[in-house]
């Protein structure tokens, strides 16, 4: 059986099957440049024979059947990969002991495997560049011998994909037989110098004068063909899983293409961007668990920052007044108009589809505008960013618009719509009857909510189950209550609501922004009312933070602000159904089933 089933590697094996006879053999003659008709008919007796005879004895096929309890979308574990290591190690030691370090310190390549197939696109079929040498490196993800004196290597690096047409005859040194029949295995890293050359079929190829191991793969690797599957296993090696699946690798350069796209966007339109703490000595009343440390020489206790402007299930808004909110405002109140910080960020909390507790975050604010400038700006912003990725979500069935305007959704107005029942005015919403009423609505959609929750995180529950699943194309949800927003300014026009949006893609939220509050007593105001909610026993309610009053006493220019989860618009643009699809390294449970500990 071939290890690998698609592509080129297709068209190479129906090459050898189709082949028959005296066609055959000329073929052959052309291509392996000996004229020996021994090395087809030799062929599949080396498959069968001393290749198959060399795989049982270093036990791959483990790998392959099924019947292990594995299958072939599994790796290994230490028992399954103890026998092949051992007897590759075996190999290894004693042809290092002949032929030098099967771990070289460097390796000179003279172009990359993408480079070298667009240079040579222009050969013919059977045409070589006899006076070009030429160095490139990859791991191999496919071996076929072909006779005696003929090998195909295919190799990749870097996304690209190439053949090495290793021919006996034009391969210097002696340790042919022993590289090639014995050394060099699938997964392998080596690098190959030779010719150019494009072979009988069209394919463009190196044909090696040298190849050089450069590191080995000792573990048995999962099979091309079948990939790798299991979702824990991917996420646990992801350094198989970029081996094994390319289009995991697709999904991180579209996540840094989705990054680069929105850098490029702010700073062509004159934002700058900052850096700011990472560690504080104050939570700031995250809503969100902080994860803590200490700092021995300062003895203090200090929080990784707990940031993102998004209102999670029961968090109402208290998540995103922490790092680098306040720095970042400080640093307009110091005269930088226009700033943004793209970062991670931390939440000491439990992990979902779209929750981790490290994540990526982006922050922007903009002195003298408002949330529907910042509104807006998102909507260019994300019309920009989505032309450089694939639109469509994870079923493949719906076509996310993203043609300007999005649809707006007045946020009370939708939650009546969905309940089919008047909610009390937005001013009145902390009144013990409204309180009374949202739970009794709450109630009626059999939606649980904490015993001692106040009225901005009954009406999030309430929109969490009736309004945002059904948020599918590009939706803002504006003009929030102000019981919900410490920290945004109350809207110039209606009492007791907050200029502020919420962006729902997918029924996702991935966007959040306000007009900032930035009358210092106002500020205050709100803050003492938080400190006594948290006092009544609401661990979610925000505390004082004086530093950012101190701040706000010298002026901060009306200002929008505006934090998006990169995370969750990655997921969305890249059609993905998890935050760690767009994570390389997510954070995972013990395999004990256990949570991490923080």
């Amino acid at each position: 059986m071939e290890e690998n089933k698609t592509g080129k590697e297709e068209d190479e094996e129906d090459m050898e099957e189709n082949k028959t006879g005296k066609e055959e053999d000329e073929e052959d003659m052309e291509e392996n440049k000996t004229g020996k008709e021994e090395d087809e008919e030799d062929m599949e007796e080396n498959k069968t024979g001393k290749e198959d005879d060399e795989e049982r004895r270093r036990g791959s096929e483990r790998w392959t059947k099924e019947a292990q309890g594995k299958g072939s979308e599994s790796i290994p574990d230490a028992r399954e990969d103890e026998g092949y290591m051992r007897m590759r190690w075996q190999d290894l030691e004693q042809f290092q002991q002949a032929r030098g370090s099967v771990y070289p310190h460097k390796f000179d390549v003279t172009i990359e495997i993408q480079e070298f197939l667009n240079k040579y696109a222009c050969l013919e079929a059977g045409e070589q560049r006899k006076d070009e040498r030429q160095s490139v490196a990859g791991r191999i993800i496919g071996l076929r011998r072909a006779g005696k004196n003929l090998i195909f290597i295919d190799v990749k690096s870097n996304g690209s994909r190439m053949q090495l047409m290793v021919d006996r005859q034009h391969f210097d040194g002696e340790d042919w037989e022993e590289l090639m029949g014995k050394i060099l295995k699938r997964g392998d890293v080596v690098g190959a110098t030779g010719i150019p050359a494009r072979n009988k079929r069209g394919e463009i190829c190196l044909i090696p004068l040298s190849v050089k191991l450069l590191a080995p793969c000792v573990r048995i690797l999962p099979k091309d063909y079948y990939g790798l599957k299991d979702p824990d296993l991917r996420f646990r090696n992801r350094y198989v899983d970029l081996i094994c699946n390319s289009q995991v690798r697709q999904h991180f350069e579209g996540r840094a293409k989705i990054i680069r796209a929105i850098r490029n966007y702010l700073d062509n339109i004159g934002f700058l961007e900052v850096e700011t703490p990472m560690l504080s000595r104050q939570a700031s009343g995250a809503a969100a668990r902080p994860f803590k440390t200490f700092h021995n020489d300062l003895e203090s206790e200090l929080f990784m920052r707990v940031m993102q402007r998004e209102q999670r299930r029961g968090r109402a808004d208290a998540d995103r007044q922490v790092a680098p909110e306040l720095y970042l405002k400080q640093l307009v109140v110091g005269g930088l108009d226009k700033v943004y910080e793209l970062g991670k960020c931390f939440r000491n909390e439990g992990v979902d589809a779209t929750h981790n507790p490290e994540f990526t975050s982006i922050e922007i604010y903009q002195a003298y505008a408002d949330y529907m400038d910042m509104l807006e700006m998102l909507e260019r912003m994300l019309k920009s960013v989505c032309q450089e990725v694939s639109s469509r979500d994870k079923s493949g069935t719906i076509e996310l618009d993203f043609s300007r305007p999005f649809q707006r959704l007045d946020y009370m107005q939708a939650i009546e719509e969905a309940a089919g029942q008047k909610l009390p005015h937005p001013s009145e919403l902390e009144t013990t009857e409204s309180v009374k009423l949202l739970r009794e609505i709450l109630s009626k959609f059999k939606v649980s909510a904490p015993s001692n929750a106040h009225a901005s995180i009954l009406l999030d529950k309430l929109c969490g189950e009736l309004v945002e699943p059904k948020l599918i194309q590009p939706t803002f949800l504006i003009n929030q209550p102000l019981c919900m927003s410490p920290l945004a300014k109350e809207h110039r026009e209606m009492a007791g609501v907050s200029e502020r949006f919420e962006l729902f893609i997918l029924g996702r939220e991935v966007a959040n922004a306000y007009t900032e509050l930035n009358d210092p007593r106002e500020q205050k105001t709100r803050f003492e009312e938080q400190m006594l909610k948290k006092q009544q026993g609401d661990e979610e309610a925000i505390v004082l933070d004086d530093s950012f009053l101190h701040a706000l006493d010298y002026g901060l220019p009306p200002t929008g602000g505006c934090g998006i989860g990169i995370d969750r618009i990655c997921m969305t643009l890249l059609d993905l159904p998890s935050i760690r699809e767009v994570q390389l390294f997510p954070l995972l449970r013990p395999k004990e089933g256990k949570p991490e500990e923080p």
